[in-house]
């Protein structure tokens, strides 16, 4: 399961209406493949000459990537998150909200990710912040699987494989237009 390109802007969209940290927090989930709390661990010293590094979680492998910009202000992270970081120590945290560690910080992105997605009218089932690594998949994986691995720190080529399988229905329509 994953976001639409629509609902994925309208979520990121509605996010921005209300707060530029939370927006380019589920922008960096989405645009680099992230696992919350791996975005929730980054600091300023992750973000450096226009590239962001971070050590992905899970066994997976450290990752480089340059940072985006993109036409759509919505995926346009880079002058964001270099404006944030330049306020910040290299060791500064660069998603602050909530005093607590681990759990109540990823308790309070699911809470935000329901919050801004509702305002968005993405179904409930939908609506959970590991959904926008899911999105970045499925977004890369036509560029092929080997990139797609790279590009989300998968060790193993099976973990990637997820994002090539089909459902029952979508099997059906493919094969059946041509018999």
């Amino acid at each position: 399961m994953h976001l639409t390109k629509e609902q994925l802007l309208a979520f990121l969209g509605e996010a921005k209406k209300h707060s530029e940290c939370h927006w380019l927090l589920f922008a960096l989930c989405y645009l680099h493949g992230l696992r919350i709390s791996e975005a929730l661990d980054l600091t300023a010293a992750n973000i450096r000459d226009g590239f962001i590094t971070v050590k992905r979680l899970k066994g997976s492998l450290k990752t480089t990537q340059a940072l985006i910009e993109h036409e759509h202000e919505l995926l346009n992270e880079k002058p964001a998150l270099e404006r944030m970081c330049s306020k910040l120590k290299p060791t500064d945290r660069i998603f602050k909200f909530g005093s607590g560690k681990g759990e109540w910080r990823r308790t309070q992105s699911w809470r935000l990710m329901k919050r801004y997605g509702s305002l968005a009218g993405i179904p409930d089932h939908l609506l959970h912040p590991h959904i926008l690594k899911h999105t970045c998949g499925m977004a890369a994986i036509p560029r092929g699987i080997e990139y797609t691995q790279r590009y989300l720190g998968h060790r193993s080529l099976a973990s990637t494989g997820a994002y090539i399988r089909k459902t029952d229905e979508e099997a059906c329509a493919a094969i059946q237009k041509f018999l």
